[in-house]
């Protein structure tokens, strides 16, 4: 199970290989630091300025991703930008902080230890704002179960988003924000029935209090500020079937589970539907999952059909 400290997250060695050659395909930095591996992605701000255009044509937006083996694992972030630029849209700049098994409130702790060289400061030239920060939390925490196995802590969940969408808002007032949704661990993980009778119930927690936590940043800063992308809601239209899973625990997400979140948060941001991104231009991402394109359609479908 994710644990409340990151160096207590051991990542499964298969994943291992992986990610060191995500990191190096994308440009990501891939540090080693006890049990658990960080990846950041670095854009320099030349590569920034690049983007931006005459006016009246599209910028790439400048995404920003916070999270932990959900993001991490099959390079969500990546596959986001891959599937904004087969829509039609420009390359987004993409950064990413992602650690096997932390929480918000670790990545709050680390913004605070980087200081003014934290990845909210420091990624962007002066000139430049973000256009969404995407925040996916320990998939446990949002649980209103604070017993073992799901030791949710749903008021420390709800305290430490809002606080880094603040900490983002303060960099870039006009910033939007994008809640990633988690999926329940699948039918045949020891959260059943320990903590819960079904995933579908789990779901249903998780589903509630990150929209809640949207909500709430919503009634701060104005509706449309904060959107959750229902990741969960489509492993849920899906019966939480054992292939969105990488293990016979039904817990980190396969190719296909990842692809399902990141045509999620695709969606979420740019709103455009899912289905509407041609399979054809998305060869490579395809390939380095090992899908097809009836599997993308039949994805993409369950995408649209819960946002």
């Amino acid at each position: 199970m994710q644990s409340n400290t990151a160096s207590a997250f051991v990542e499964p060695l298969e994943r291992r290989d992986f990610l060191s050659c995500a990191a190096a395909s994308t440009g990501l930095n891939h540090v080693s630091a006890g049990n658990h591996t960080q990846i950041t992605a670095t854009v320099t701000p030349k590569a920034v300025k690049k983007t931006v255009k005459k006016a009246g044509t599209p910028t790439a937006k400048n995404l920003l991703f916070f999270g932990n083996s959900f993001t991490l694992y099959n390079n969500v972030p990546d596959a986001v930008a891959q599937l904004a630029v087969a829509a039609g849209n420009p390359k987004p700049n993409v950064f990413m902080e992602a650690v096997e098994g932390w929480t918000l409130h670790n990545h709050l702790d680390k913004i605070a230890a980087d200081g003014a060289n934290n990845i909210i400061q420091n990624s962007l030239p002066a000139n430049a704002q973000w256009d969404q920060v995407v925040i996916q939390e320990l998939s446990t925490r949002p649980l209103n179960v604070n017993t073992a196995p799901a030791n949710g802590d749903v008021a420390a969940f709800r305290a430490d988003s809002l606080a880094l969408f603040n900490l983002v808002k303060a960099r870039t007032p006009a910033v939007k924000e994008t809640l990633t949704e988690t999926w329940a661990r699948g039918a045949a993980n020891p959260m059943y029935p320990a903590a819960y009778t079904s995933p579908s119930a789990m779901q249903n927690d998780l589903l509630a209090n990150y929209t809640a936590a949207s909500s709430e940043v919503n009634a701060i800063n104005g509706p449309g500020t904060s959107t959750v992308a229902k990741t969960g809601e489509a492993w849920r239209a899906f019966n939480f079937d054992p292939t969105l899973y990488n293990g016979p625990d039904e817990y980190h997400a396969s190719p296909s589970g990842s692809l399902l979140e990141a045509l999620t948060v695709f969606k979420t941001i740019y709103n455009q539907k899912a289905i509407s991104v041609p399979s054809f231009k998305l060869t490579t991402l395809l390939n380095n999952y090992g899908l097809s394109p009836r599997a993308f359609k039949r994805l993409a479908t369950l995408a649209d059909k819960v946002l």
